[in-house]
């Protein structure tokens, strides 16, 4: 008898403790419980990559605005805009939200002695975009004598 009340009393014990397959499917049920979504990377997409400003008098200044896209699924950070000369200035959107579009200004002071020749002035864009890091920017234009 008391040999069958401890089975008994071990019986119980191992159900409550979910031993034994008892568990009705809860651990089971558990371990498939989906992982958090994580939203697609940052993507950065240009609709354009130069632009030609045509002829230009030395002396002037060129600005363009450069429409940058978020095709991605989080915020796109741009984190810095480097020119290629003192010539050349940017001002930009820091962060793009996803599915929307931001900009990044390219402006372009045309010096005197450039006249009669044609120029190509680029900044480079660095993003977190794990498959565009670094983006060339490029405003080009022929030069023609002060107007």
């Amino acid at each position: 008898m008391k040999f069958k009340f401890f089975g008994v009393v071990l019986a119980a014990f191992l159900a409550l403790a979910g031993v034994g397959g008892f568990d009705g499917g809860q651990a089971r049920a558990q371990s498939k419980k989906a992982a958090p979504a994580v939203a697609a990377p940052p993507r950065l997409a240009p609709a354009e990559t130069v632009y030609q400003a045509g002829e230009v008098h030395a002396g002037s200044t060129i600005s363009h605005d450069f429409e940058i896209r978020n095709t991605g699924g989080r915020d796109l950070n741009i984190l810095k805009v480097s020119a290629g000369c003192g010539c050349t200035v940017a001002s930009f959107d820091r962060v793009i939200a996803p599915g929307q579009a931001g900009r990044i200004t390219i402006s372009v002071n045309v010096y005197a002695d450039w006249a009669g020749h044609p120029i190509s002035q680029s900044a480079v864009v660095e993003s977190d975009d794990p498959d565009t890091p670094h983006l060339t920017l490029t405003v080009k234009a022929q030069v023609l004598p002060p107007g």
